[in-house]
């Protein structure tokens, strides 16, 4: 195993086993920002580690970089109703707009995962009238699921403090790509439909897919309007045709 990859694993276990310590749930009982960017560090651990041989999980690794964003800068996770095919489940979400230093143009990010572990992970995007423009859906870690059809609205309703500083202790030097000249805590109001296309491997409640004016909480970051990690996401989700346009 490679100098790197042994320091990813060891660093994977540190952060788990301090997450364990905070109680049973592998995000904190208290779900608080700093518990959960240390999740979804130790995620982005393992799907790096294993990126080293298996290289679909370099992009999932990736992906959960977007999740972790939100809770480094101090958002904490929402929890999401989401109706499936088969009824109604509790997710956990974040959503953040890019702003240009204008002001004249944005674009919204909505951030979903189905369990504790992502597995199952929600990616929509929304122009700056807040009309969604594009969505993709993994699950199993790295499965694309085929996008049918789909629509979906959003808006900002309210900022409030100052983000904080990511933590020295994260190991997933993407966080640093993220760079803007001023970052608020946000809420939006949000609503998505999806309609996909299963098969053998894939869960059939995740058919169909909606929320509806969901409260999500996460940031509101100014003049990084294309983040280099997001361009290459988006890269990633449309080359791997997950991404379906809405």
């Amino acid at each position: 195993m490679r100098t790197i990859a042994r320091f990813r694993v060891a660093t994977s276990f540190l952060v788990i086993a301090i997450a364990a310590a905070c109680g049973g749930d592998s995000t904190g009982p208290s779900q608080s920002p700093a518990s959960v960017a240390a999740h979804f560090d130790s995620l982005y651990v393992q799907a790096a580690d294993l990126g080293d041989s298996i290289s679909i999980y370099q992009s999932r690794a990736l992906l959960l970089t977007l999740f972790e964003v939100p809770p480094a800068y101090g958002a904490g996770p929402s929890t999401i109703n989401v109706t499936t095919a088969n009824g109604v489940e509790h997710w956990k979400g974040f959503e953040f707009v890019d702003v240009t230093s204008d002001g004249l143009d944005s674009n919204y990010v909505l951030l979903a995962y189905r369990e504790s572990a992502a597995h199952t992970l929600l990616f929509a995007e929304y122009d700056s009238a807040g009309t969604s423009t594009g969505g993709a859906l993994i699950t199993n870690d790295t499965l694309g699921v085929h996008v049918t059809s789909g629509s979906g609205t959003t808006s900002l309703t309210s900022t409030s403090t100052t983000c904080g500083t990511p933590a020295a202790t994260l190991v997933n030097s993407h966080i640093t790509d993220f760079t803007f000249s001023s970052c608020h805590l946000a809420k939006f109001l949000t609503s998505l439909s999806l309609t996909t296309q299963t098969s053998a491997s894939i869960d059939p409640a995740l058919a169909t897919i909606s929320l509806s004016s969901a409260s999500v909480n996460g940031i509101r970051v100014m003049d990084s309007a294309e983040a280099s990690t997001l361009r290459r996401v988006r890269a990633i989700l449309h080359s791997a045709r997950a991404n379906k346009p809405l």
